[in-house]
Protein backbone atom coordinates (compact mmCIF):
# COMPACT_ATOMS: atom_id res chain seq x y z
CA UNK A 1 0.00 0.00 0.00
CA UNK A 2 1.32 3.45 -0.94
CA UNK A 3 2.43 5.74 1.89
CA UNK A 4 -0.44 7.89 3.25
CA UNK A 5 -0.04 11.64 3.64
CA UNK A 6 -0.47 12.20 7.42
CA UNK A 7 -0.91 15.96 7.41
CA UNK A 8 -3.75 18.19 8.66
CA UNK A 9 -4.82 18.93 5.12
CA UNK A 10 -5.42 15.23 4.49
CA UNK A 11 -7.78 14.56 7.42
CA UNK A 12 -11.42 13.76 6.59
CA UNK A 13 -14.56 12.43 8.32
CA UNK A 14 -14.93 8.68 8.22
CA UNK A 15 -17.77 8.03 5.73
CA UNK A 16 -21.04 6.60 6.96
CA UNK A 17 -21.09 2.80 6.69
CA UNK A 18 -17.30 2.46 6.68
CA UNK A 19 -15.64 -0.29 8.75
CA UNK A 20 -12.57 0.26 10.94
CA UNK A 21 -10.43 -2.82 11.62
CA UNK A 22 -8.06 -3.39 14.53
CA UNK A 23 -5.04 -2.09 12.61
CA UNK A 24 -6.82 1.24 12.13
CA UNK A 25 -7.41 0.79 8.44
CA UNK A 26 -10.72 2.14 7.13
CA UNK A 27 -12.67 0.05 4.59
CA UNK A 28 -15.83 0.55 2.56
CA UNK A 29 -17.96 -1.85 0.55
CA UNK A 30 -16.78 -1.06 -2.94
CA UNK A 31 -18.85 -3.43 -5.08
CA UNK A 32 -21.32 -6.25 -4.73
CA UNK A 33 -21.14 -9.78 -6.06
CA UNK A 34 -23.50 -12.76 -5.78
CA UNK A 35 -22.50 -16.02 -4.04
CA UNK A 36 -24.27 -19.33 -4.63
CA UNK A 37 -23.35 -21.75 -1.75
CA UNK A 38 -22.75 -25.39 -2.57
CA UNK A 39 -24.14 -26.63 0.79
CA UNK A 40 -27.78 -25.92 -0.04
CA UNK A 41 -28.03 -22.48 1.52
CA UNK A 42 -29.78 -19.72 -0.37
CA UNK A 43 -27.72 -17.42 -2.59
CA UNK A 44 -26.70 -14.15 -0.98
CA UNK A 45 -24.86 -10.93 -1.82
CA UNK A 46 -21.39 -10.14 -0.48
CA UNK A 47 -19.12 -7.12 -0.89
CA UNK A 48 -15.61 -6.37 -2.06
CA UNK A 49 -13.71 -4.27 0.45
CA UNK A 50 -11.66 -1.20 -0.47
CA UNK A 51 -9.22 0.48 1.91
CA UNK A 52 -9.66 4.26 1.85
CA UNK A 53 -7.25 5.32 4.61
CA UNK A 54 -6.27 5.05 8.25
CA UNK A 55 -7.84 6.49 11.43
CA UNK A 56 -6.28 9.49 13.17
CA UNK A 57 -5.29 8.61 16.70
CA UNK A 58 -6.90 10.90 19.25
CA UNK A 59 -9.51 12.28 16.84
CA UNK A 60 -12.74 10.33 16.89
CA UNK A 61 -14.43 9.85 13.54
CA UNK A 62 -11.44 11.23 11.60
CA UNK A 63 -9.01 9.46 9.25
CA UNK A 64 -6.15 10.10 6.85
CA UNK A 65 -7.36 9.56 3.28
CA UNK A 66 -5.46 7.64 0.61
CA UNK A 67 -5.77 7.82 -3.20
CA UNK A 68 -8.69 5.37 -3.20
CA UNK A 69 -10.78 7.75 -1.10
CA UNK A 70 -9.91 10.73 -3.27
CA UNK A 71 -10.73 8.76 -6.38
CA UNK A 72 -14.12 7.66 -4.98
CA UNK A 73 -15.19 10.75 -3.05
CA UNK A 74 -13.04 13.74 -4.05
CA UNK A 75 -12.88 13.65 -7.83
CA UNK A 76 -12.25 17.40 -7.95
CA UNK A 77 -8.94 16.78 -6.15
CA UNK A 78 -7.67 14.31 -8.76
CA UNK A 79 -4.70 15.64 -10.77
CA UNK A 80 -5.19 16.78 -14.36
CA UNK A 81 -4.08 14.24 -16.96
CA UNK A 82 -0.50 14.78 -18.20
CA UNK A 83 0.19 15.72 -21.83
CA UNK A 84 1.84 12.33 -22.34
CA UNK A 85 0.13 9.09 -21.38
CA UNK A 86 1.42 6.86 -18.58
CA UNK A 87 2.70 4.29 -21.09
CA UNK A 88 4.76 5.44 -24.10
CA UNK A 89 6.17 3.46 -27.04
CA UNK A 90 9.86 4.16 -27.60
CA UNK A 91 10.63 1.75 -30.48
CA UNK A 92 10.12 4.15 -33.40
CA UNK A 93 12.12 6.83 -31.59
CA UNK A 94 15.04 4.42 -31.13
CA UNK A 95 14.94 3.40 -34.80
CA UNK A 96 14.86 7.00 -36.02
CA UNK A 97 17.69 8.00 -33.67
CA UNK A 98 19.89 5.18 -34.99
CA UNK A 99 19.18 5.93 -38.66
CA UNK A 100 19.78 9.63 -38.02
CA UNK A 101 23.17 8.90 -36.47
CA UNK A 102 24.09 6.77 -39.49
CA UNK A 103 23.11 9.26 -42.21
CA UNK A 104 23.25 12.54 -40.22
CA UNK A 105 19.91 13.73 -41.61
CA UNK A 106 19.40 16.15 -38.71
CA UNK A 107 22.86 17.61 -39.19
CA UNK A 108 22.21 18.22 -42.90
CA UNK A 109 18.83 19.77 -42.10
CA UNK A 110 20.57 22.16 -39.72
CA UNK A 111 23.17 23.04 -42.39
CA UNK A 112 20.26 23.77 -44.76
CA UNK A 113 18.90 26.41 -42.37
CA UNK A 114 16.32 24.53 -40.30
CA UNK A 115 16.13 25.40 -36.59
CA UNK A 116 16.34 22.80 -33.82
CA UNK A 117 12.57 23.13 -33.23
CA UNK A 118 11.86 22.63 -36.94
CA UNK A 119 14.17 19.62 -37.12
CA UNK A 120 12.43 18.06 -34.11
CA UNK A 121 9.07 18.67 -35.82
CA UNK A 122 10.31 16.99 -39.02
CA UNK A 123 11.62 14.00 -37.07
CA UNK A 124 8.30 13.66 -35.21
CA UNK A 125 6.32 13.73 -38.44
CA UNK A 126 8.66 11.13 -39.94
CA UNK A 127 8.11 8.95 -36.86
CA UNK A 128 4.36 9.32 -37.28
CA UNK A 129 4.47 8.44 -41.00
CA UNK A 130 6.62 5.35 -40.36
CA UNK A 131 4.51 4.16 -37.44
CA UNK A 132 0.99 4.94 -38.70
CA UNK A 133 1.77 4.45 -42.43
CA UNK A 134 -0.13 7.65 -43.10
CA UNK A 135 0.47 11.31 -43.97
CA UNK A 136 -2.87 12.51 -42.57
CA UNK A 137 -1.46 14.71 -39.83
CA UNK A 138 -4.79 15.54 -38.18
CA UNK A 139 -4.33 12.33 -36.16
CA UNK A 140 -0.80 13.26 -35.06
CA UNK A 141 -1.75 14.70 -31.60
CA UNK A 142 -3.50 11.47 -30.61
CA UNK A 143 -0.50 9.40 -31.73
CA UNK A 144 2.01 11.71 -30.00
CA UNK A 145 0.34 11.19 -26.61
CA UNK A 146 1.26 7.49 -26.83
CA UNK A 147 4.80 7.79 -28.22
CA UNK A 148 8.16 9.26 -27.32
CA UNK A 149 8.79 12.29 -29.55
CA UNK A 150 11.67 14.63 -30.31
CA UNK A 151 9.65 17.78 -29.56
CA UNK A 152 9.01 18.73 -25.94
CA UNK A 153 5.33 19.48 -26.56
CA UNK A 154 2.64 18.00 -28.80
CA UNK A 155 1.80 20.08 -31.85
CA UNK A 156 -1.80 20.47 -33.00
CA UNK A 157 -2.82 19.64 -36.57
CA UNK A 158 -3.16 23.37 -37.35
CA UNK A 159 0.39 24.01 -36.12
CA UNK A 160 1.64 21.17 -38.32
CA UNK A 161 -0.23 22.57 -41.31
CA UNK A 162 1.39 25.98 -40.84
CA UNK A 163 4.80 24.36 -40.50
CA UNK A 164 4.41 22.29 -43.69
CA UNK A 165 3.23 25.38 -45.60
CA UNK A 166 6.18 27.36 -44.25
CA UNK A 167 8.97 25.08 -45.50
CA UNK A 168 10.63 27.24 -48.14
CA UNK A 169 11.83 26.13 -51.55
CA UNK A 170 15.34 27.46 -50.80
CA UNK A 171 15.61 25.33 -47.64
CA UNK A 172 14.42 22.26 -49.50
CA UNK A 173 16.81 22.80 -52.41
CA UNK A 174 19.78 23.42 -50.11
CA UNK A 175 19.02 20.22 -48.20
CA UNK A 176 18.75 18.27 -51.47
CA UNK A 177 22.13 19.59 -52.62
CA UNK A 178 23.85 18.77 -49.33
CA UNK A 179 22.13 15.38 -49.06
CA UNK A 180 23.21 14.41 -52.58
CA UNK A 181 26.80 15.33 -51.78
CA UNK A 182 26.63 13.30 -48.55
CA UNK A 183 25.30 10.06 -50.05
CA UNK A 184 27.56 9.99 -53.11
CA UNK A 185 30.89 8.37 -52.42
CA UNK A 186 33.77 10.45 -53.76
CA UNK A 187 36.13 8.86 -56.31
CA UNK A 188 33.88 5.83 -56.54
CA UNK A 189 31.52 4.37 -59.13
CA UNK A 190 27.89 4.32 -58.12
CA UNK A 191 24.80 3.07 -59.94
CA UNK A 192 21.71 5.24 -59.52
CA UNK A 193 18.27 3.88 -60.40
CA UNK A 194 16.06 6.55 -61.91
CA UNK A 195 12.32 6.42 -62.59
CA UNK A 196 9.10 8.38 -62.14
CA UNK A 197 5.60 7.69 -60.88
CA UNK A 198 2.32 9.57 -61.01
CA UNK A 199 0.25 10.36 -57.94
CA UNK A 200 -3.40 11.34 -58.08
CA UNK A 201 -4.47 14.62 -56.52
CA UNK A 202 -7.75 16.50 -56.26
CA UNK A 203 -6.07 19.77 -55.31
CA UNK A 204 -7.57 22.79 -57.05
CA UNK A 205 -5.59 25.87 -57.90
CA UNK A 206 -2.22 24.07 -57.69
CA UNK A 207 -0.45 24.56 -61.01
CA UNK A 208 1.56 21.35 -60.85
CA UNK A 209 -1.62 19.21 -60.71
CA UNK A 210 -2.69 18.38 -64.28
CA UNK A 211 -4.22 15.59 -66.32
CA UNK A 212 -1.56 13.29 -67.70
CA UNK A 213 -1.00 9.69 -68.72
CA UNK A 214 -2.29 7.93 -65.61
CA UNK A 215 -2.34 4.13 -65.91
CA UNK A 216 -5.40 3.59 -63.74
CA UNK A 217 -7.70 6.48 -64.70
CA UNK A 218 -6.73 9.07 -67.33
CA UNK A 219 -9.52 11.40 -66.21
CA UNK A 220 -7.83 12.07 -62.86
CA UNK A 221 -5.49 14.97 -62.20
CA UNK A 222 -2.01 13.96 -61.17
CA UNK A 223 1.50 14.98 -60.23
CA UNK A 224 4.60 13.31 -61.64
CA UNK A 225 7.33 12.54 -59.10
CA UNK A 226 10.84 11.43 -60.06
CA UNK A 227 13.17 9.64 -57.68
CA UNK A 228 16.83 8.71 -57.96
CA UNK A 229 17.84 5.84 -55.68
CA UNK A 230 21.29 4.52 -54.79
CA UNK A 231 21.27 0.96 -56.07
CA UNK A 232 23.55 -0.62 -53.46
CA UNK A 233 21.17 -0.02 -50.54
CA UNK A 234 18.01 1.57 -51.98
CA UNK A 235 18.58 4.92 -50.26
CA UNK A 236 16.81 7.81 -52.08
CA UNK A 237 19.34 10.29 -53.45
CA UNK A 238 17.12 13.07 -54.78
CA UNK A 239 13.70 13.80 -56.24
CA UNK A 240 11.86 16.23 -58.49
CA UNK A 241 8.21 16.99 -59.21
CA UNK A 242 6.61 17.92 -62.51
CA UNK A 243 3.13 18.72 -63.81
CA UNK A 244 1.14 15.58 -64.53
CA UNK A 245 1.00 16.29 -68.25
CA UNK A 246 4.77 16.06 -68.86
CA UNK A 247 6.07 12.71 -70.15
CA UNK A 248 9.10 10.81 -68.81
CA UNK A 249 11.44 11.67 -71.68
CA UNK A 250 10.83 15.40 -71.28
CA UNK A 251 11.30 15.24 -67.49
CA UNK A 252 14.70 13.57 -67.75
CA UNK A 253 16.51 16.66 -69.08
CA UNK A 254 16.28 18.59 -65.80
CA UNK A 255 17.27 15.58 -63.67
CA UNK A 256 20.28 14.81 -65.88
CA UNK A 257 21.46 18.42 -65.63
CA UNK A 258 21.02 18.41 -61.86
CA UNK A 259 22.93 15.16 -61.31
CA UNK A 260 25.65 16.37 -63.67
CA UNK A 261 26.50 19.21 -61.27
CA UNK A 262 27.60 16.66 -58.66
CA UNK A 263 29.53 14.38 -61.01
CA UNK A 264 32.98 15.87 -60.36
CA UNK A 265 34.28 13.47 -57.71
CA UNK A 266 31.93 10.53 -58.29
CA UNK A 267 31.37 8.47 -61.41
CA UNK A 268 27.60 8.14 -61.59
CA UNK A 269 25.71 5.79 -63.90
CA UNK A 270 21.96 6.26 -64.21
CA UNK A 271 19.98 3.05 -64.73
CA UNK A 272 16.68 3.75 -66.52
CA UNK A 273 13.98 1.81 -68.34
CA UNK A 274 13.10 2.14 -72.02
CA UNK A 275 10.84 5.14 -71.36
CA UNK A 276 13.85 7.46 -71.00
CA UNK A 277 15.84 6.61 -74.10
CA UNK A 278 15.96 9.33 -76.74
CA UNK A 279 18.61 11.08 -78.81
CA UNK A 280 18.26 14.26 -76.72
CA UNK A 281 18.63 12.44 -73.41
CA UNK A 282 21.66 10.46 -74.55
CA UNK A 283 23.18 13.77 -75.66
CA UNK A 284 22.42 15.30 -72.24
CA UNK A 285 24.04 12.34 -70.49
CA UNK A 286 27.15 12.76 -72.63
CA UNK A 287 27.34 16.55 -72.19
CA UNK A 288 27.16 16.29 -68.41
CA UNK A 289 29.60 13.34 -68.29
CA UNK A 290 26.95 11.22 -66.65
CA UNK A 291 27.00 7.50 -67.35
CA UNK A 292 23.85 5.68 -68.42
CA UNK A 293 22.49 2.15 -68.66
CA UNK A 294 19.30 2.03 -70.71
CA UNK A 295 17.03 -0.66 -72.09
CA UNK A 296 16.68 -0.14 -75.83
CA UNK A 297 13.15 -0.21 -77.19
CA UNK A 298 12.57 -3.38 -79.20
CA UNK A 299 10.76 -1.60 -82.06
CA UNK A 300 13.58 0.78 -82.97
CA UNK A 301 15.59 0.45 -86.18
CA UNK A 302 18.82 0.22 -84.18
CA UNK A 303 17.44 -2.67 -82.14
CA UNK A 304 16.18 -4.65 -85.11
CA UNK A 305 19.37 -4.08 -87.11
CA UNK A 306 21.60 -5.25 -84.25
CA UNK A 307 19.53 -8.42 -83.80
CA UNK A 308 19.43 -9.10 -87.57
CA UNK A 309 23.18 -8.61 -88.00
CA UNK A 310 24.41 -10.40 -84.87
CA UNK A 311 21.75 -12.87 -83.64
CA UNK A 312 23.79 -15.76 -85.00
CA UNK A 313 26.86 -14.49 -83.10
CA UNK A 314 25.03 -14.65 -79.77
CA UNK A 315 22.23 -17.21 -79.79
CA UNK A 316 23.37 -20.63 -78.56
CA UNK A 317 27.04 -19.62 -78.71
CA UNK A 318 28.77 -21.35 -75.83
CA UNK A 319 31.35 -18.61 -75.46
CA UNK A 320 28.54 -16.08 -74.94
CA UNK A 321 26.80 -18.08 -72.22
CA UNK A 322 26.45 -16.45 -68.77
CA UNK A 323 25.56 -19.28 -66.35
CA UNK A 324 24.67 -16.97 -63.42
CA UNK A 325 21.66 -15.68 -65.37
CA UNK A 326 21.09 -18.52 -67.86
CA UNK A 327 21.43 -16.15 -70.82
CA UNK A 328 23.68 -15.54 -73.82
CA UNK A 329 25.19 -12.13 -74.49
CA UNK A 330 27.78 -10.19 -76.44
CA UNK A 331 28.83 -6.54 -76.51
CA UNK A 332 29.10 -4.36 -79.62
CA UNK A 333 30.29 -0.79 -80.13
CA UNK A 334 27.62 1.13 -82.08
CA UNK A 335 26.23 4.53 -82.98
CA UNK A 336 22.77 4.54 -81.46
CA UNK A 337 21.33 7.36 -83.59
CA UNK A 338 22.01 8.20 -87.24
CA UNK A 339 22.42 11.93 -86.71
CA UNK A 340 24.62 11.63 -83.62
CA UNK A 341 28.34 10.93 -83.38
CA UNK A 342 27.99 9.57 -79.86
CA UNK A 343 29.05 5.95 -79.64
CA UNK A 344 27.95 3.56 -76.92
CA UNK A 345 28.10 -0.09 -75.99
CA UNK A 346 25.18 -2.30 -76.94
CA UNK A 347 24.84 -5.56 -75.01
CA UNK A 348 22.82 -7.95 -77.17
CA UNK A 349 21.27 -10.58 -74.91
CA UNK A 350 19.32 -13.73 -75.71
CA UNK A 351 17.13 -15.51 -73.14
CA UNK A 352 15.37 -18.82 -73.92
CA UNK A 353 12.65 -18.18 -71.32
CA UNK A 354 12.09 -14.70 -72.74
CA UNK A 355 11.78 -16.16 -76.25
CA UNK A 356 8.91 -18.36 -75.12
CA UNK A 357 7.14 -15.36 -73.60
CA UNK A 358 7.77 -13.20 -76.68
CA UNK A 359 6.44 -15.90 -79.01
CA UNK A 360 3.29 -16.35 -76.94
CA UNK A 361 2.72 -12.59 -76.94
CA UNK A 362 3.26 -12.41 -80.69
CA UNK A 363 0.78 -15.24 -81.35
CA UNK A 364 -1.80 -13.48 -79.16
CA UNK A 365 -1.20 -10.20 -81.01
CA UNK A 366 -1.68 -11.84 -84.40
CA UNK A 367 -4.91 -13.53 -83.29
CA UNK A 368 -6.27 -10.31 -81.75
CA UNK A 369 -5.44 -8.26 -84.87
CA UNK A 370 -7.06 -10.87 -87.10
CA UNK A 371 -10.33 -10.40 -85.19
CA UNK A 372 -9.98 -6.59 -85.30
CA UNK A 373 -9.47 -6.57 -89.07
CA UNK A 374 -12.49 -8.79 -89.59
CA UNK A 375 -14.62 -6.42 -87.51
CA UNK A 376 -13.39 -3.50 -89.65
CA UNK A 377 -14.44 -5.43 -92.77
CA UNK A 378 -17.86 -6.30 -91.35
CA UNK A 379 -18.52 -2.68 -90.33
CA UNK A 380 -16.87 -1.20 -93.44
CA UNK A 381 -14.83 1.11 -91.22
CA UNK A 382 -12.92 3.97 -92.81
CA UNK A 383 -9.29 3.87 -91.69
CA UNK A 384 -6.38 6.23 -92.29
CA UNK A 385 -2.82 5.18 -93.05
CA UNK A 386 -1.93 5.76 -89.40
CA UNK A 387 -4.72 3.39 -88.38
CA UNK A 388 -3.45 0.72 -90.75
CA UNK A 389 0.21 0.79 -89.66
CA UNK A 390 -0.42 -1.54 -86.72
CA UNK A 391 -1.49 -4.30 -89.12
CA UNK A 392 1.93 -4.54 -90.79
CA UNK A 393 1.99 -8.36 -90.34
CA UNK A 394 -0.96 -8.70 -92.76
CA UNK A 395 -1.39 -8.14 -96.48
CA UNK A 396 -4.47 -5.96 -96.75
CA UNK A 397 -6.57 -5.45 -99.84
CA UNK A 398 -7.77 -1.84 -99.59
CA UNK A 399 -10.35 0.24 -101.36
CA UNK A 400 -10.03 4.05 -101.27
CA UNK A 401 -12.79 5.99 -99.55
CA UNK A 402 -13.52 9.68 -98.98
CA UNK A 403 -11.22 11.80 -96.83
CA UNK A 404 -11.97 11.99 -93.11
CA UNK A 405 -11.01 14.36 -90.29
CA UNK A 406 -8.18 12.69 -88.39
CA UNK A 407 -7.73 13.43 -84.67
CA UNK A 408 -4.79 15.62 -83.69
CA UNK A 409 -1.71 14.02 -82.15
CA UNK A 410 0.61 16.05 -79.95
CA UNK A 411 0.49 19.62 -78.73
CA UNK A 412 -0.22 22.35 -81.22
CA UNK A 413 -1.20 19.90 -83.96
CA UNK A 414 -4.46 20.79 -85.64
CA UNK A 415 -6.98 18.31 -86.96
CA UNK A 416 -6.66 17.75 -90.68
CA UNK A 417 -8.22 15.81 -93.50
CA UNK A 418 -6.60 12.50 -94.44
CA UNK A 419 -7.45 9.95 -97.09
CA UNK A 420 -9.20 6.86 -95.80
CA UNK A 421 -9.52 3.26 -96.89
CA UNK A 422 -11.88 0.35 -96.41
CA UNK A 423 -10.42 -3.14 -95.94
CA UNK A 424 -11.89 -5.65 -98.41
CA UNK A 425 -9.84 -8.73 -97.48
CA UNK A 426 -6.62 -9.76 -95.72
CA UNK A 427 -4.15 -12.58 -95.14
CA UNK A 428 -1.09 -13.10 -92.96
CA UNK A 429 2.28 -12.05 -94.38
CA UNK A 430 4.38 -15.10 -93.58
CA UNK A 431 7.71 -13.41 -94.30
CA UNK A 432 7.04 -10.43 -92.04
CA UNK A 433 5.76 -12.69 -89.26
CA UNK A 434 8.84 -14.90 -89.59
CA UNK A 435 11.03 -11.82 -89.24
CA UNK A 436 9.16 -10.78 -86.08
CA UNK A 437 9.66 -14.26 -84.64
CA UNK A 438 13.39 -13.94 -85.29
CA UNK A 439 13.51 -11.05 -82.81
CA UNK A 440 11.91 -13.09 -80.00
CA UNK A 441 14.04 -13.75 -76.95
CA UNK A 442 16.40 -10.81 -77.50
CA UNK A 443 16.79 -7.57 -75.56
CA UNK A 444 19.47 -4.91 -75.68
CA UNK A 445 21.06 -2.92 -72.87
CA UNK A 446 22.89 0.23 -73.91
CA UNK A 447 25.69 1.65 -71.75
CA UNK A 448 27.88 4.71 -72.05
CA UNK A 449 30.81 2.98 -70.36
CA UNK A 450 32.51 -0.22 -71.31
CA UNK A 451 31.43 -3.15 -69.16
CA UNK A 452 30.75 -6.83 -69.53
CA UNK A 453 27.32 -8.22 -70.35
CA UNK A 454 27.22 -9.75 -66.88
CA UNK A 455 27.91 -6.39 -65.22
CA UNK A 456 25.25 -4.67 -67.31
CA UNK A 457 22.61 -7.33 -66.62
CA UNK A 458 23.45 -7.34 -62.89
CA UNK A 459 23.08 -3.55 -62.66
CA UNK A 460 19.84 -3.48 -64.66
CA UNK A 461 18.32 -6.38 -62.70
CA UNK A 462 18.53 -4.24 -59.53
CA UNK A 463 16.62 -1.37 -61.10
CA UNK A 464 13.60 -2.37 -59.01
CA UNK A 465 15.16 -0.60 -56.00
CA UNK A 466 13.46 2.61 -57.17
CA UNK A 467 10.18 0.72 -57.63
CA UNK A 468 10.45 -0.44 -54.02
CA UNK A 469 10.75 3.18 -52.90
CA UNK A 470 7.61 4.10 -54.88
CA UNK A 471 5.77 1.14 -53.37
CA UNK A 472 6.92 2.25 -49.92
CA UNK A 473 5.78 5.84 -50.52
CA UNK A 474 2.35 4.88 -51.81
CA UNK A 475 1.53 1.85 -49.65
CA UNK A 476 3.32 2.64 -46.39
CA UNK A 477 3.84 6.41 -46.21
CA UNK A 478 0.50 7.69 -47.48
CA UNK A 479 1.58 9.12 -50.86
CA UNK A 480 -1.08 7.22 -52.84
CA UNK A 481 -3.02 10.50 -52.89
CA UNK A 482 -1.74 14.01 -52.27
CA UNK A 483 -4.22 15.86 -50.08
CA UNK A 484 -3.03 19.49 -50.22
CA UNK A 485 -4.55 22.81 -51.24
CA UNK A 486 -1.62 25.14 -51.92
CA UNK A 487 1.66 25.14 -53.83
CA UNK A 488 3.52 25.60 -50.54
CA UNK A 489 1.91 22.62 -48.82
CA UNK A 490 2.55 20.51 -51.94
CA UNK A 491 6.30 21.15 -51.84
CA UNK A 492 6.46 20.89 -48.02
CA UNK A 493 4.64 17.56 -47.85
CA UNK A 494 6.63 16.11 -50.76
CA UNK A 495 9.80 17.07 -48.90
CA UNK A 496 8.59 15.24 -45.76
CA UNK A 497 7.84 12.16 -47.86
CA UNK A 498 11.39 12.25 -49.19
CA UNK A 499 12.85 12.40 -45.65
CA UNK A 500 10.54 9.58 -44.51
CA UNK A 501 11.51 7.45 -47.53
CA UNK A 502 15.19 7.75 -46.54
CA UNK A 503 14.45 6.38 -43.06
CA UNK A 504 12.21 3.60 -44.32
CA UNK A 505 14.65 2.51 -47.04
CA UNK A 506 17.43 2.30 -44.44
CA UNK A 507 15.27 0.16 -42.15
CA UNK A 508 14.24 -2.15 -44.99
CA UNK A 509 17.82 -2.61 -46.23
CA UNK A 510 19.12 -3.33 -42.71
CA UNK A 511 16.46 -6.01 -42.19
CA UNK A 512 17.06 -7.72 -45.56
CA UNK A 513 19.62 -10.20 -44.19
CA UNK A 514 17.24 -11.17 -41.37
CA UNK A 515 14.39 -11.70 -43.82
CA UNK A 516 16.53 -13.87 -46.08
CA UNK A 517 17.74 -16.11 -43.24
CA UNK A 518 14.38 -16.45 -41.49
CA UNK A 519 11.75 -19.09 -42.19
CA UNK A 520 9.03 -16.61 -41.27
CA UNK A 521 9.84 -13.53 -43.35
CA UNK A 522 6.65 -11.75 -42.27
CA UNK A 523 8.10 -11.14 -38.81
CA UNK A 524 10.91 -9.06 -40.29
CA UNK A 525 9.18 -6.81 -42.78
CA UNK A 526 9.58 -3.11 -42.06
CA UNK A 527 6.03 -2.62 -40.63
CA UNK A 528 6.35 -5.78 -38.52
CA UNK A 529 9.74 -4.73 -37.15
CA UNK A 530 8.48 -1.26 -36.23
CA UNK A 531 5.44 -2.82 -34.56
CA UNK A 532 7.65 -5.22 -32.58
CA UNK A 533 9.87 -2.44 -31.27
CA UNK A 534 6.88 -0.21 -30.53
CA UNK A 535 5.90 -2.84 -27.96
CA UNK A 536 8.88 -1.62 -25.91
CA UNK A 537 7.22 0.76 -23.44
CA UNK A 538 8.18 3.46 -21.01
CA UNK A 539 5.73 3.16 -18.08
CA UNK A 540 5.26 5.96 -15.57
CA UNK A 541 5.94 5.09 -11.94
CA UNK A 542 2.94 6.62 -10.14
CA UNK A 543 4.92 7.15 -6.96
CA UNK A 544 7.97 8.89 -8.44
CA UNK A 545 6.33 10.22 -11.62
CA UNK A 546 9.29 9.00 -13.69
CA UNK A 547 9.18 6.61 -16.63
CA UNK A 548 10.70 3.13 -16.37
CA UNK A 549 11.08 0.06 -18.60
CA UNK A 550 9.29 -2.87 -16.97
CA UNK A 551 10.18 -5.75 -19.32
CA UNK A 552 13.32 -7.08 -20.95
CA UNK A 553 13.58 -7.43 -24.73
CA UNK A 554 12.20 -10.53 -26.43
CA UNK A 555 14.34 -12.72 -28.70
CA UNK A 556 12.70 -11.26 -31.81
CA UNK A 557 13.20 -7.69 -30.57
CA UNK A 558 16.89 -8.42 -29.93
CA UNK A 559 17.32 -9.83 -33.45
CA UNK A 560 15.70 -6.76 -35.00
CA UNK A 561 17.79 -4.41 -32.87
CA UNK A 562 20.98 -6.21 -33.85
CA UNK A 563 20.19 -5.82 -37.57
CA UNK A 564 19.28 -2.15 -37.15
CA UNK A 565 22.36 -1.44 -35.03
CA UNK A 566 20.37 -0.49 -31.92
CA UNK A 567 22.02 -1.10 -28.54
CA UNK A 568 19.62 -2.15 -25.77
CA UNK A 569 21.00 0.61 -23.57
CA UNK A 570 19.59 3.16 -26.02
CA UNK A 571 16.03 2.38 -24.90
CA UNK A 572 16.92 3.16 -21.28
CA UNK A 573 18.65 6.39 -22.34
CA UNK A 574 15.53 7.45 -24.24
CA UNK A 575 13.25 6.58 -21.31
CA UNK A 576 15.48 8.43 -18.84
CA UNK A 577 15.28 11.53 -21.02
CA UNK A 578 11.47 11.59 -21.09
CA UNK A 579 10.19 14.35 -18.81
Amino acid sequence: MAKIDKTESNIYDIPKGANVVKSGAVYINDSNYRIVPTDGRKPFVSHKKLCIGKVVEGKKGKFYANDNYKRKFLKEELPLPPEKNDSLSVGSYAIATTVDEKFEVSKILKEAGFTVEQINMIMDLVLYMLDKESAVFQHFPSWARDNATFSDSISSDSTISKFVNGISYSEIQLFKDKWLEAVLKKNDKVFLCYDSTNVNSQAEGVSIVEKGHAKDDKTLNQVNTEYVVRQEDGIPVTYMQYPGSICDIAEAEEMIKYLGKFNKDTKMTAVCDRGYISEDNVTYFNEHELGFLLLLKSNTNASKKLITDHAKDVKDRYGCYIPEYGIYGKTFRIKLFKNSNIECYAHLIYDTDLERDHRETLHNTINAQRLEIQRHIDRKDKLTEDNLKKYFMFDLKLEPSEAIIAPAKGRGVKKNEQPSFVIKSFKENEDVIAEEFSYCGFFILVTSDEMTVKEAVCAYSKRDSVEKVFESLKSHLGMDKIGVHTEESMQGKTFLWFIASIFRASISHSLSSLRESSNNKKDYTTPAAIDRLDAIKADRNLSSGKYERRYKLTKTQKEICKCLGIEEALFDEIIEGIC
